[in-house]
């Protein structure tokens, strides 16, 4: 089983101009649960990262495992 890749998700993050706050307001969870993802304390659950996949565009494999496949295309509605 592959490990998660968290790397990515800083990655898109920062490459999206977003800052951990708005993404965290993006998914409706504080902005602290959002660091601990970031920092691999704590991996997301699949809706959260469901939410994550969304806003970016991509799938979750595209994100966590594979994310030299991945359209940026951000999205602003996220629900």
């Amino acid at each position: 089983m592959q490990q998660l890749n968290i790397k990515n998700l800083k990655e898109l993050r920062k490459k999206n101009k977003l800052t951990q706050k708005q993404m965290a307001m993006k998914l409706g969870i504080s902005e602290r649960a959002y660091q601990h993802y970031e920092y691999g304390k704590r991996k997301p659950n699949l809706i959260i990262a469901k939410k994550i996949a969304e806003v970016f565009g991509c799938s979750i494999d595209e994100i966590f495992f594979n994310q030299e496949n991945c359209i940026m295309k951000f999205k602003d509605n996220v629900s």
